[in-house]
């Protein structure tokens, strides 16, 4: 139970929530909007292992990153450990969308 002034943690817009949304604003079917969905992290995704960025519209653009290696540690053992370079994502956002955020 939930008193009063507490409040629960939003884990933001979850991939079936996209395909929710979607659907309801789009005025299309469910399968339609997984389907859009579906193809357009397949083709980000896609894009993004080759090393190009993914345009976003008017809310940024998602860059690849090389991650550098950094301490850390075997948590079965505790001992520390050099985690190697790996690739990661990062979302740039554009002027718009920062200014729509900051009010």
């Amino acid at each position: 139970m939930r008193t009063e002034g507490t409040r629960r943690r939003s884990r933001g817009l979850s991939k079936e929530g996209l395909v929710l949304a979607l659907a309801r604003r789009l005025d299309v079917p469910h399968r339609t909007a997984t389907a859009f969905v579906e193809a357009f992290l397949k083709t980000a995704t896609e894009a993004l292992r080759d090393g190009e960025r993914v345009p976003l519209g008017k809310v940024g653009m998602l860059h690849p990153v090389t991650l550098g290696k950094k301490k850390g540690r075997n948590l079965h053992t505790g001992e520390p450990v050099m985690v190697p370079p790996r690739p990661g994502v990062v979302l740039r956002m554009g002027k718009r969308c920062k200014a729509s955020l900051n009010g």
